[in-house]
């Protein structure tokens, strides 16, 4: 049975993790209607509600496909399916090896046009990306499928993720170039080394150019001769390891290779660092709290700065912070944080310094995640939420008090304007695919400037006038000029530019014939914003109308303010002052890929390039390297290929994601047979299977075991039926352990709420239904059960109904698992018994527990624990309720639910049983942050990590019925180290500890008295 176990775990994750969109967002979405576009090579699966999609899907897919066969001499002979989704505002897609592959594919996602740089538009890049990923799995395959993986290497992610970019991508520099700079000029190369909040776009980075600097140095050929070798596991059983292969091919072990590679690097950068500015040069930093820096800006009296920062990258939660005194010297410097969450930049001030306006990312309609605006009040911080369900982002302050902000629907983005009063207005009229990002409303309020990325992948800024309607083009789209910055005065804009493949500050001047050129495509601008000018009725709407595409007539003076090597990018101009006539940017930069610095420079500051900085061609052309075959980065929709049109049906597509078979015996040569373990899925998670069973030669009837799981999530709550005859985990009973042969069967239903908007608050109801007959082996274990206050464990059936709410909130901690720097839950169940079917148990038993981290308070903090818990009527005598002797194990896996062995607690200190049928415990830990680190690996896969200390208290009393003056009272103390282990990759927490009554504290104990333990135990217990 614990073989049954270790598959059980083995498969769940996977399973999970596999599980479509839902593994994201953890909804199921019952309302979308899918349908199916067939293509030669494809099935592309959409919402019917973004019908037309299809024909843009097709002509990329079947393009990537021609392009990558021919690179790679891989066909597939199964279409592969490709699923679209606009669920929610995920710049994302994920790619499966799931039978001849799939990928789940975000769509229609404003944010793209801010990640990315280029021309590209997002559903050509994510698809070839994605559908890269899919060959890169069937070129690596072998005859064992995912087996593969515990043998070898196949696929390490770094190499995947620069593969997949290599076949399908430029090298650019959101892409690449802004973050591998930095990590090579710092020496930092590691993306593993958890020092920066940038190490994952690092890791793609450093697979980027590593298979762009192979292939240019040693061939295309070479990259496809490594993903066709093979080596030998056992006769006729061939697997695929990157390394061997990597070796065998290119004639170098790759760690020779990555250190080839590296200096060529160094080489390359350092000498692009030698023509460009350092950080040194701006003068001295801003003292802005936080390690990361998404927004600065000043109030605008300037007396306050407020900033949208990451502290750390081992504390990943955005804060949006305001902070005074800092530039007064004389003064405290005071942070308050206003809000937190997944906050987007940028945010605004409004113009009397009272409020602030921001987007953040929240539930929406169907539990979708989508960004919605608030404001918050700066004196108080009451916050208030404008919009839901709105996918709005960049709020700007108009001249009114009213809030314009980008808002995007179907692909497309505009510029809308809400009154007081809740009333919208569309500004632009775009059409298309078409994003905005940055909007930023000029002192005045009366003009809004914001970065456009175009249908066909033009980048400019763009100006819109309240006063006229005007739309004006201040860019020439060719650059990627992004992230617009008002002047003091109104007269000019500060601006990001990633010309130099890092972002760097210009300004450009606003200043006559710019002013009054009026663009085509202006629109009727809103009722109720005062003091506007007429707008002419023949001035005509031309929806969708190209911005000006050149600087005449609407270009004026540009220049270059930054050529930093490290790049800068603008977020606000002060207005002059007695040294600075102009005023200064703010700009934020870094030369470390561990923090950003922010600074404050004068605006007149010029910097004169006469050529881009360059290094010599024998280390560089690795940045221009490409296939054999490359995919144009523009492809027309093409609905001629698709070749049938159906609705989706789920049940149709459930595929078979892994099998194995294992032979086993007892030593003795008792019992032998064969186990084994399947699991079949749907791509987008409606519907899960996972088999496991042990079948016994000599003892078929007794000893063959079986389990099956089936998750449906078709409707809003996810269901799941298991069926199972199987023996139960084993747990301490008495002296004894105790192991139940289950016969039966459990229904699950399990349906998140959306009832806060609060960030890192999760809220759920659940209900199970079982009906299971229970037989405990080895009944002569227990012959001295009596001695302990149990009672000898009887076989029956269990006929159950369990009901339970949990609402917890949870920030995000490096060390959340042993040291969790806060937290607040609270999980409230009944179960009955039913007298049904035979049932050998009716009762009620109603169980309510909480716990609560306490802020800091002095170098630890306080961990409260609590519960009650009581049962009316009889159940089996094993489920008893009161304080066990030993601790059981209790399990929090990701993607798993909690494995808890038993429902009792236990006082530390005590190796007694207590029983009754009402229990009060009580847990109060003092935890010290982890003090060193074991950094251990035993065997391959055997993890030691972090070790937290705690002092504690437990108490508890348990009694029968109303008989509270009888009841068994406990209270023990003790010291625990707390440590973080991962087995095979599953995290686990477990403790060493002493402990010992309250009663004996002060006096001399016999050592038999005291309680020295060991368990696994969750830090957190929900």
């Amino acid at each position: 049975m614990r073989l049954l176990a270790l598959a059980a775990l083995l498969l769940v994750p996977h399973a999970a993790e596999a599980q479509g969109f839902r593994t994201f967002n953890d909804r199921n979405h019952p309302e979308i209607d899918w349908q199916v576009a067939e293509t030669e090579h494809f099935e592309i699966v959409y919402p019917e509600r973004l019908a037309g999609i299809e024909a843009e899907a097709a002509a990329v897919a079947e393009e990537t496909y021609a392009a990558l066969a021919e690179n790679l001499g891989v066909t597939f002979d199964k279409p592969i399916r490709v699923y679209l989704s606009d669920e929610d505002e995920i710049a994302n897609g994920v790619a499966f090896s799931v039978g001849a592959g799939f990928t789940n594919i975000w769509v229609h996602v404003n944010e793209t046009a801010d990640i990315w740089t280029g021309d590209v538009k997002w559903l050509r890049k994510v698809m070839a990306h994605e559908i890269a990923h899919i060959f890169h799995y069937r070129a690596i395959r072998s005859p064992i499928g995912l087996l593969q993986n515990i043998f070898a290497n196949p696929i390490p992610s770094f190499w995947a993720e620069g593969f997949a970019q290599y076949q399908t991508e430029e090298w650019d520099a959101q892409r690449g170039d802004r973050w591998l700079r930095t990590a090579v000029f710092e020496d930092r190369l590691s993306y593993a080394d958890g020092t920066s909040s940038w190490n994952g776009r690092l890791k793609y980075a450093v697979g980027n150019a590593q298979v762009r600097y192979l292939a240019d140095t040693y061939g295309d050929t070479t990259l496809v001769n490594i993903l066709e070798h093979r080596k030998r596991l056992l006769p006729g059983v061939r697997v695929h390891d990157f390394y061997s292969a990597f070796e065998a091919e290119v004639g170098t072990p790759y760690r020779e290779f990555y250190d080839e590679w590296r200096k060529h690097v160094n080489v390359y950068y350092n000498t692009l660092a030698g023509q460009m500015e350092r950080t040194d040069s701006l003068g001295t930093a801003l003292k802005i709290p936080g390690a990361y820096l998404y927004d600065v800006r000043y109030s605008p009296d300037t007396s306050k700065v407020a900033a949208l920062v990451l502290s750390s990258v081992a504390r990943p939660v955005r804060r949006l912070a305001v902070i005074e005194g800092l530039a007064d010297t004389t003064q405290a410097r005071k942070v308050r944080v206003l809000a937190e969450g997944s906050i987007e930049a940028p945010f605004a001030w409004s113009r009397d310094g009272e409020r602030i306006a921001y987007a953040r990312t929240v539930r929406g309609r169907y539990g979708s995640l989508v960004n919605d605006l608030f404001v918050v009040d700066v004196a108080t911080g009451y916050t208030e939420r404008l919009t839901y369900d709105r996918r709005a982002s960049s709020p700007a302050f108009g001249p009114d008090g009213s809030v314009a902000f980008i808002g995007s629907a179907g692909g497309t983005a505009n510029v809308f304007v809400r009154a007081a009063d809740g009333a919208e207005t569309r500004l632009t009229d775009f059409t298309g695919d078409v994003q905005l990002t940055t909007l930023r409303a000029s002192p005045d309020g009366r003009r809004l400037a914001f970065a456009r990325f175009g249908p066909t992948g033009e980048r400019d800024l763009v100006v819109f006038d309240f006063d006229t309607g005007d739309l004006i083009s201040v860019s020439a789209g060719d650059a990627d000029d992004r992230i617009p910055v008002w002047s003091y005065d109104g007269t000019r804009l500060a601006f990001t530019s990633l010309r130099d493949d890092a972002p760097n500050v210009f300004v450009v001047d606003l200043a006559p014939p710019l002013l009054s050129h009026r663009a085509p495509g202006h629109v009727p601008v809103p009722s109720g914003v005062e003091k506007l000018s007429p707008f002419k009725e023949d001035s005509p709407v031309k929806p969708g109308a190209s911005l000006a595409s050149d600087r005449e007539p609407g270009g004026g003076s540009e220049r270059r303010v930054t050529h930093l090597f490290g790049g800068a990018t603008a977020h606000d101009w002060l207005p002059p002052d007695s040294l600075h006539p102009d005023g200064r940017i703010v700009l934020v930069t870094s030369e470390s890929k561990r923090r950003e610095q922010a600074f404050a420079v004068d605006a007149r500051r010029t910097v004169e390039v006469e050529a881009p900085a360059t290094a010599p061609d024998a280390y560089a052309t690795w940045t221009a390297h490409r296939p054999p075959r490359t995919i144009p980065n523009a492809i027309a929709p093409d609905a001629a290929l698709v070749r049938d049109r159906y609705s989706y049906n789920s049940w149709a597509n459930i595929t078979h994601a892994g099998s194995f078979a294992l032979p086993y015996a007892e030593l003795d040569g008792s019992d032998y047979g064969v186990f084994g373990t399947t699991l079949w899925l749907e791509p987008l998670g409606k519907h899960v299977f996972v088999g496991l069973v042990s079948v016994s030669i000599p003892k078929f009837a007794e000893q063959t075991l079986g389990f099956l799981s089936y998750t449906n999530n078709q409707f809003l709550p996810s269901l799941t039926l298991n069926a199972y005859r199987y023996p139960s985990p084993a747990r301490w009973y008495g002296a004894g352990l105790l192991v139940e042969d289950l016969v039966g069967g459990d229904l699950t239903a399990t349906l998140p709420l959306d009832l806060t908007t609060a960030p890192f608050t999760s809220t759920s109801v659940d209900a199970r239904v079982r009906y299971a007959y229970a037989d405990p082996f080895d009944d002569s274990a227990f012959d001295d059960i009596e001695t302990t206050g149990l009672v000898r464990p009887e076989a029956g059936y269990r006929s159950e109904l369990r009901l339970g709410f949990t609402a917890k909130r949870q920030r995000p901690y490096r060390y959340n698992d042993v040291y969790p720097l806060d937290g607040i839950g609270l999980r409230a169940r009944v179960t009955a018994g039913l007298p049904v079917l035979g049932s050998d148990a009716e009762f009620v038993r109603p169980d309510l527990a909480a716990y609560w981290v306490s802020p800091q308070l002095g170098i630890g903090r306080f961990y409260a624990y609590g519960r009650a818990q009581a049962r009316f009527g009889d159940a089996l005598a094993q489920d008893f309720v009161g304080l066990s002797r030993y601790d059981d194990i209790d399990l929090q896996l990701p993607f798993v639910e909690p494995i808890t062995l038993s429902e009792s607690e236990r006082v530390r200190g005590y190796r007694r049983y207590a029983v009754g049928d009402r229990l009060v415990f009580g847990t109060l830990e003092y935890r010290l942050p982890p003090v060193f680190d074991l950094g251990t690996r035993l065997l391959g896969f055997l993890e030691l990590g972090r070790v937290s200390p705690a002092f504690f208290v437990d108490a508890a009393a348990v009694w029968t019925g109303n008989d509270i003056d009888d009841a068994v009272r406990r209270t023990g103390v003790g010291f625990e180290l707390k440590n973080r282990v991962s087995l095979g990759g599953f995290p686990l927490v477990h403790a060493l500890g002493v402990a010992q009554e309250w009663d004996d504290l002060g006096r001399t104990v016999e050592w038999d008295a005291i309680d020295l333990y060991y368990r696994i135990q969750a830090t957190l217990p929900f």
